[in-house]
């Protein structure tokens, strides 16, 4: 199967997608120092209490970036395996390999370089924030070790949420053989989960049931995808 990724990996073309991470990544502390001054740009709206705690900021931010990140994967997605499946099927269904380890290497590497390229970036921007909020605060709160453990959970979960969708996604366009199918669901999908996060945003059982339950659901599509490309005419 390693071997198989290696492949999936050479043969496609992560430039552009490298290119995407740098340009995400900028965005990353671009938005975060954004959310940390919003309370001294607005100081009478009482909306902006939201950001004047660092749990709040790291939910907003992470809750971005999945939604960035499941978007990104559908695009990935769309690339190798919905494009592949449509125009290449027959010399797919050529190679002297099992269905099923093809596509589960073209889930594999697309997942891995999603949920590794969205915890860097996170990694990085949290970093750096609280760094320089350590020298000099912007939010006016203590920044605790419990913060910053808190805030490698969730964007553990939140990484998880954002792979799953794409997985979904892929699925659903996979059925229709459409690229645009695909994107558009993985915005639904994100939005929806957003919504249902976003109203209990400080506290973590919502984040923790939906980021299992979507990701025992992509678990299954996953496993429901095989067999489709198992039994798929050309």
């Amino acid at each position: 199967m390693f071997r198989l990724m290696t492949l999936e990996y050479k043969r496609t073309n992560f430039k552009d997608y490298y290119i995407a991470d740098i340009a995400i990544l900028f965005a990353a502390f671009a938005f975060i120092y954004l959310f940390a001054n919003l309370p001294r740009l607005e100081p009478l709206d009482p909306d902006m209490n939201m950001f004047l705690t660092y749990m709040n900021i790291t939910s907003l931010l992470c809750m971005l970036f999945m939604v960035i990140f499941s978007i990104l994967s559908s695009v990935m997605f769309s690339k190798v395996v919905i494009e592949e499946y449509s125009k290449h099927a027959i010399l797919l269904f050529s190679y002297p390999i099992k269905r099923f380890k093809i596509m589960s290497a073209k889930i594999l590497v697309v997942s891995l370089f999603t949920i590794i390229s969205m915890l860097i970036i996170l990694v990085l921007s949290f970093g750096v924030f609280y760094f320089t909020e350590s020298l000099y605060p912007l939010v006016k709160d203590v920044l605790t070790p419990e913060i910053i453990q808190q805030t490698c959970k969730v964007s553990v979960l939140y990484s998880l949420c954002a792979i799953s969708i794409g997985i979904i996604s892929m699925r659903v366009g996979l059925g229709k053989k459409s690229v645009s199918v695909t994107i558009v669901t993985s915005i639904i999908i994100s939005s929806v989960i957003c919504n249902i996060i976003g109203i209990a945003m400080n506290t973590d059982i919502i984040l923790i049931v939906i980021s299992l339950l979507i990701s025992i659901i992509a678990i299954v599509i996953v496993i429901d995808t095989n067999k489709y490309v198992d039994n798929m005419e050309v």
